[in-house]
């Protein structure tokens, strides 16, 4: 009987607790929603700042009441209560109380806000709040426009690149038709490879960003995908008259997620590699491991790029040399496939140039452990 009388006062005790906490939470967000705020003086400076910023300023005092609001918070009220309801404003709101630290949020898809907790003296906690959910749901519209007008696209432009070719072999040989039709076979192929750089790009940038439980249940062997992609560049190669070559990492070197997009990317900088390097040079394909990371780098001895262009050659259809980029060929979507696509496996694509003395374009992704390797190694003989 007394163990049975135990077990009862303990989970009535239990009951009560988890009770108070859920009253507290409760409690504090009717404060922090429904509570005028009562005016309290701040420093001259300090309430002079906040009345000038344009968007909606809040200092909470003791116990988390509203004691001052700034001429932005009137037509703002929504998108404050919207905030103070997050159990994250909630939980750094004490903390800012209790530490004296500063903190602050930047907005993301799920919370589109960008949040900021300073201490004042008092003590009080002010928090200034941005409101970034226009920006984007624009940028949210225009990237599916931009998926959906690609995906449009591609049926027309495969039509017409079959129709062009079918047009180049019925003309006559060494007339101008068939100069005019040459052209346009090359003109719809680029139309066709611009559009499935777009949904290719789309499709990154919309992915998530690092190395996630599903990207860690799948890994696959560096040198084995840049085998694949040197191979399938070969013929690219030997036509402009470039040597392609494979440098192992001397290990059996890892990395998370599957190969395909991984591919796809390193196939984008060694195929600019190729186009920019000069006639009788070779590119290199180097594999190594970096700390936690697995790289490949692609170095060519061409031109190279000015260092403040180098940041700017990741950007979507940006050309260091536009007239010669066209003629080369290539999308100008490549290196921005290659960026986005490493940040998605949780790395990054950076690039060390001088004009002059060539580029390397190195991927970056993080590596699987050493102990993981060996094990799985031993399992798959």
């Amino acid at each position: 009987m007394d163990r049975q009388l135990m077990a009862v006062l303990i989970a009535a005790g239990v009951f009560l607790s988890l009770l108070a906490t859920a009253g507290l939470v409760i409690l504090t967000m009717r404060r922090l929603e429904r509570v005028p705020p009562t005016r309290e003086k701040l420093d001259p400076t300090t309430e002079a700042l906040l009345a000038t910023i344009p968007m909606p300023a809040v200092v909470f005092g003791e116990s988390m009441r509203r004691t001052y609001v700034n001429p932005a918070y009137e037509a703002s009220q929504g998108l404050v209560r919207r905030v103070t309801r997050q159990e994250w404003f909630q939980r750094a709101l004490m903390e800012s109380f209790l530490t004296g630290e500063a903190t602050s949020r930047p907005a993301s898809v799920e919370y589109p806000e960008d949040i900021y907790l300073m201490p004042l003296p008092g003590p009080k906690v002010a928090a200034i709040i941005i409101d970034q959910m226009e920006r984007y749901q624009t940028a949210a519209l225009r990237e599916d426009f931009i998926a959906n007008a690609s995906h449009e696209l591609n049926t027309p432009a495969a039509a017409i690149s079959l129709l062009a070719e079918a047009l180049a072999k019925t003309v006559k040989q060494g007339s101008r038709s068939e100069v005019f039709a040459q052209s346009l076979v090359e003109e719809a192929g680029r139309l066709t490879s611009l559009t499935r750089d777009i949904v290719l790009l789309s499709e990154v940038q919309h992915a998530t960003h690092g190395v996630d439980d599903a990207a860690q249940q799948h890994s696959f062997e560096v040198d084995e995908a840049v085998r694949e992609v040197v191979a399938g560049h070969a013929a690219l190669a030997e036509q402009v008259g470039v040597t392609l070559v494979h440098t192992p990492a001397g290990e059996l070197l890892r990395a998370w997620d599957t190969s395909q997009q991984f591919e796809v990317a390193l196939g984008n900088l060694v195929e600019n590699a190729i186009r920019y390097a000069p006639t009788h040079t070779s590119v290199t394909v180097e594999v190594r491991r970096q700390g936690e990371c697995a790289t490949a780098s692609v170095t060519d001895l061409g031109e190279g790029i000015p260092t403040a262009m180098q940041q700017q050659v990741f950007q979507r259809f940006f050309r260091v040399d536009p007239a010669r980029n066209r003629s080369a060929g290539g999308t100008g979507l490549g290196l921005s496939i290659a960026r986005n696509t490493a940040r998605r496996m949780g790395g990054d694509v950076t690039v060390i140039s001088q004009p002059g003395a060539g580029a390397t374009f190195t991927f970056s992704m993080p590596a699987v452990p050493v102990a993981s390797t060996e094990t799985e190694q031993g399992e798959h003989p």
